[in-house]
């Protein structure tokens, strides 16, 4: 360390944090002098902890979680998203939402993945569609459309209903009012499911 102290104070290197939450060391790299002094070639700098995406998405829907790259909370969410606990469930949900609407792409996609995996399970369903509020994502925006088409009007799936179409409700105009007006015209759905979606629609011409 003496060493290290003394290239620091000579300005040959420079000193710093590197590697991922659970592995992060000091390292160093010499300054423009350094370079000059040992005639160093160019090196590639290691990219900043947490530039890196811990969640990937293969072409095969698959989500993969890098624990190197992820925080302690990152890691704690993901296994309450995947546990038979409501309320740490809910409570999963509500932090990838915050990510979410972080610009935390990642929560986004491991959000829609949990449409799919609980896509019997309308109490579950419902906090997922919540979390996604937050969205901007074409791909979000006809995940929830496919809800509408898929889930039955009945008692049982009317208030599930009501939370897609009202997150949807809040997305931005551009992205839902066509898709509304199509459904609104739809004889597939009842009249009162399509008297919702024309209003829904409206609306959101008005906000145009």
């Amino acid at each position: 360390m003496l060493y290290y102290a003394l290239l620091c104070a000579l300005g040959v290197v420079e000193r710093g944090r590197s590697g991922g939450a659970r592995s992060e060391r000091w390292s160093f790299r010499l300054t423009d002098v350094g370079k000059a002094v040992f005639g160093a070639p160019e090196v590639q700098i290691q990219k900043a902890s947490g530039s890196e995406k811990c969640l990937t998405i293969q072409p095969n829907h698959e989500i993969l979680l890098y624990l190197d790259a992820a925080d302690g909370p990152a890691v704690t969410t993901l296994r309450q998203c995947v546990g038979s606990d409501p309320k740490a469930f809910s409570s999963g949900c509500r932090f990838l939402a915050t990510m979410l609407a972080n610009g935390r792409v990642e929560a986004g996609v491991f959000l829609l993945g949990l449409l799919r995996y609980y896509q019997d399970e309308l109490s579950m369903l419902g906090v997922v569609v919540e979390s996604l509020g937050a969205s901007r994502d074409a791909r979000c925006v006809a995940a929830l459309f496919g809800e509408l088409r898929r889930v039955p009007s009945s008692n049982t799936t009317r208030r599930y209903l009501d939370t897609v179409i009202t997150t949807l409700r809040r997305m931005p105009a551009d992205m839902v009012q066509e898709q509304f007006l199509e459904l609104a015209g739809d004889s597939a759905f009842s009249y009162r499911m399509r008297a919702k979606f024309r209003a829904v629609a409206e609306a959101a011409g008005r906000r145009w």
